[in-house]
C-alpha cells in the first residue's frame, strides 16, 4: 500500500468512528480552520495501532512521508493522528529535519494540535539537538499566538520523564522569562504548565522564578505554580 492510499484508508476509518457528540464538543473546545470529524483520542489511538502494523516494514523516510501527508489534509484528526503516530516511532523523530518538522506543523491553530505537536515532536527535537535554542526563541518573537505557545510548551519534554527529559532548568527559565508579560489566556496556561513540570526536576528554580517575577506574572500563574509547590496539585 502506498502512502496516499493509506492516507485515504485512514480518513475512511476516522469517518467510520465519527461521533456527533464528540464533534460538537471538539468544535466548542478547540475550534480551528480544519474540519473536525468527531473522533475521540482513544479511537484515534486505535487507528494508530492499525497504521503501525501496516507500516511495520516501511522505511523511516516512508513513515515520515505518511505523517507529513496526513498533516496536508484538511481534517483535524489526521493531523492529531500524525503526531500520535510519530510519538510511537522515536526512530522517525530522531531523523526528522527542521524542514520536515515545519511541514508537520502545517496548521497549529488550536491548543490541542499545538500542545500535541510541541510535546510529541518539537520539544523532543529540541531536547535531542535537531533544533537549537535560537529556533525556539524565534518562535517566542512571533506574532502568532500558537507559535508562541508552541515555544513555551516545548519546554515540557525537557523536564518530563515520560518524554525522556532529564531536566533543563536553564533553557526552561530562559523561555519562561520571555513571556512573563504576555497575559493572553493561552500563554498564561502554557507558562503555568511549563513551570509546574519544571518543579518535578528543579523545585527551587521554579520557586525563584515566581518570586523574582511576581510583579509581572498573571495571578493565575502565581496561584497555580504556588499551589503545586506547596501541595503538589495545581488546584487543591
Amino acid at each position: 500500500m502506498n502512502t496516499q492510499k493509506l492516507v485515504n484508508q485512514i480518513i475512511y476509518e476516522l469517518k467510520w468512528l465519527q461521533d456527533d457528540k464528540r464533534k460538537a464538543s471538539a468544535m466548542g473546545n478547540f475550534p480551528g480552520k480544519l474540519e473536525i470529524i468527531g473522533v475521540s483520542s482513544p479511537n484515534i489511538k486505535k487507528v494508530v495501532i492499525k497504521v503501525r502494523k501496516t507500516t511495520n516494514s516501511w522505511t523511516l523516510q516512508q513513515k515520515t512521508a505518511l505523517a507529513i501527508n496526513l498533516t496536508q489534509t484538511h481534517y483535524h484528526e489526521c493531523h492529531h493522528l500524525a503526531y500520535y503516530f510519530l510519538e510511537q516511532e522515536p526512530k522517525v523523530i530522531n531523523v526528522l529535519t527542521i524542514d520536515e518538522a515545519e511541514k508537520l506543523a502545517a496548521c497549529l491553530d488550536n491548543w490541542v494540535l499545538t500542545d500535541t505537536y510541541s510535546t510529541f515532536i518539537l520539544g523532543v527535537l529540541w531536547k535531542i539537538g535537531t533544533v537549537d535554542d535560537q529556533y525556539i526563541h524565534n518562535l517566542l518573537k512571533s506574532d502568532d499566538l500558537w507559535l508562541k505557545r508552541c515555544a513555551v510548551v516545548s519546554t515540557v519534554p525537557l523536564n518530563q520523564a515520560s518524554r525522556g527529559g532529564k531536566g533543563d532548568s536553564k533553557r526552561t527559565i530562559e523561555v519562561c522569562r520571555k513571556v512573563v508579560n504576555d497575559h493572553r489566556p493561552m500563554i498564561i496556561k502554557a507558562l503555568s504548565w511549563a513551570l509546574r513540570v519544571l518543579i518535578r526536576r528543579d523545585k527551587k528554580a521554579a520557586e525563584n522564578f515566581i518570586q523574582t517575577n511576581a510583579a509581572y506574572l498573571h495571578k493565575q500563574v502565581i496561584r497555580e505554580v504556588s499551589n503545586k509547590l506547596k501541595t503538589g496539585l495545581k488546584n487543591p
